[in-house]
């Protein structure tokens, strides 16, 4: 590493201490990140110049000697958008870099059966709206994420194939100037349940955890997988397809092609037991395979109450080898239906705490 590097990453350090942990004074940030309070003050300078952290108006009192002014996150200058097209609705929203999330613009309408010009042109006007709303709060975006339904590859911005749309080898390069963004507008996207997981475990019930898997249930069912603080992509980004696992062979016939996926019970006339049965036969062998500490229910299947989280835990912890010693706990989102939507914000943001430099120098006051 050359000394740019060295900088960059220490920068990098100290934004995401004050985003993780809260405004603290310089010399906490020292004391908690193992930097010199030189090194500190110069980044913070350097930080406060980018307009990504803010010195607090009160000085932080009961402490020894001088007060000491706390900084933090510049929740009120800087945050990126959030972009979400599910089966039943477009979404936009914005959360600035302190976590909160400040606008929240949706058109709810079938895309299932329409074009995708149809589709990307409703997503224009809701994203038009949020980055309408940022301005008026003196948000400046610096970046968005859009979350997808299906096979994605984010490099290539391609979506393979969205089964429940009846979308496939859908080319998104243009999304972004379809969209009206600002030219070399920061951009990309991923796949809704790995972007879900992605906001549970920053912001949601998977905050207490380090391996959990975040099932999301919406127009269709999706997984995102955490590991020891990671999503787990798989080699091609394709993992997490919880939803076509199946779990009774002479069932009905899915989006995907194949019969009895568990996804087709979701929408189907089918009790709460018997979709918890089917939920915890498809995760028995997720947890047999990853040992995750927790499964996190989203979407539809959180709004089914506590009652059909315990219901998965029984049919789950009954047949699951390890149980008896460490069973898999099951928990509802804390997130409900916003969880894709807020995790790609989010995603956006974690590009800029994980390289600060990305936003240029700007004329803030201090």
């Amino acid at each position: 590493m050359d000394l740019s590097d060295v900088r960059r990453h220490h920068l990098s350090v100290v934004l995401e201490h004050l985003v993780r942990s809260g405004p603290r004074s310089r010399s906490a940030i020292a004391q908690e990140t193992g930097l010199t309070k030189a090194t500190v003050s110069a980044l913070i300078t350097d930080l406060l110049d980018r307009g990504l952290v803010q010195e607090l108006d009160t000085p932080t009192a009961g402490r020894v000697g001088r007060p000491a002014t706390d900084v933090g996150a510049a929740g009120h200058s800087v945050g990126a958008l959030g972009l979400e097209i599910d089966v039943d609705e477009v979404a936009a929203c914005v959360v600035d870099l302190a976590g909160a999330v400040r606008t929240v613009h949706r058109h709810t309408a079938g895309n299932r059966d329409v074009t995708a010009r149809t589709v990307i042109n409703r997503l224009r006007d809701v994203t038009q709206r949020a980055m309408a709303d940022a301005a008026r709060m003196g948000i400046d975006c610096i970046g968005a994420t859009l979350a997808l339904p299906g096979l994605v590859d984010p490099q290539a911005r391609t979506l393979f194939v969205a089964p429940n749309l009846h979308w496939f080898d859908a080319d998104l390069r243009s999304l972004a100037t379809q969209l009206r963004l600002p030219e070399h507008f920061p951009f990309t996207m991923d796949n809704e349940a790995n972007l879900g997981a992605l906001a549970e475990l920053r912001h949601g019930a998977g905050q207490q955890f380090d391996s959990f898997v975040f099932v999301s249930a919406a127009g269709g069912l999706g997984a995102g997988i955490v590991l020891d603080g990671r999503l787990l992509r798989g080699a091609h980004g394709f993992a997490g397809e919880l939803g076509h696992v199946v779990v009774e062979p002479s069932g009905k016939p899915c989006a995907c092609g194949a019969r009895g996926c568990l996804e087709t019970f979701l929408h189907s006339d089918a009790n709460p037991d018997e979709l918890a049965r089917h939920l915890a036969d498809a995760l028995r062998t997720v947890v047999h395979l990853i040992d995750p500490d927790a499964v996190v229910l989203g979407g539809s299947l959180a709004a089914l109450g506590d009652e059909f989280a315990h219901a998965v835990a029984d049919h789950l912890h009954a047949d699951t080898l390890g149980a008896r010693w460490h069973p898999c706990a099951v928990r509802r989102s804390t997130l409900s239906t916003d969880a894709a939507l807020v995790g790609a914000a989010t995603a956006a943001l974690d590009r800029i705490i994980a390289d600060p430099t990305i936003v240029p120098t700007r004329a803030f006051a201090h």
